[in-house]
């Protein structure tokens, strides 16, 4: 059964331990985009995604989805 955890700053993480698995599977979810922004927002959401991908010092976001994805991780935006 998943554990929910709430952070000092809102931030809620959800756990969900399988016995006997080495392995880690994460997801970050915003839970709003672009469309859910206020104007006193606008652009939030596209400046999270440049964050992710830009701040990745010389790799590209190609470079970046296909080292994740060739070791298992799948990177999906919604």
């Amino acid at each position: 059964m998943p554990t929910v955890h709430t952070l000092k700053n809102g931030v809620r993480v959800v756990c969900d331990p399988i016995d006997g698995l080495e392995t880690l599977a994460l997801s970050v979810v915003a839970g709003r985009g672009a469309r859910s922004e206020d104007e006193a927002r606008s652009g939030w959401s596209h400046l999270l995604e440049h964050m992710v991908f830009k701040g990745a010092g010389e790799r590209s976001a190609r470079d970046i989805v296909e080292v994740i994805e060739a070791e298992g991780g799948q990177i999906n935006a919604a």
